[in-house]
């Protein structure tokens, strides 16, 4: 009978371990596809992300200017209806 720490009882458990990881191989190897392959496929398309994200990033910078811009011609203009709300206003006051 085999111990707890016994070479067959390792191996068996390792046998069960990866018996999934090996029935999967064989399907895909049926398809023309590896594990190698498939992490290639991955590394590939996590790169491209990266590589497209980088490249938003970049678009969204150069933007960051001009938005400011449009942001603070906003705000003078809100400023300017503002100060001449409160000239019409004294204007009506003092007419009363």
């Amino acid at each position: 009978m085999a111990g707890k720490y016994a070479v067959e009882t390792v191996f068996s458990a390792i046998d069960k371990m990866t018996a999934p990881i090996k029935k999967i191989e064989s399907v895909t190897k049926k398809f023309g596809v590896t594990s190698s392959s498939i992490s290639t496929m991955l590394k590939n398309g996590y790169s491209n992300a990266e590589k497209s994200l980088a490249a938003a990033g970049e678009k969204a910078r150069s933007l960051i200017p001009n938005l400011t811009a449009a942001g603070a011609a906003f705000a003078v203009d809100g400023v300017k209806s503002a100060m001449s709300f409160e000239q019409e206003l004294r204007g009506c006051l003092v007419s009363f």
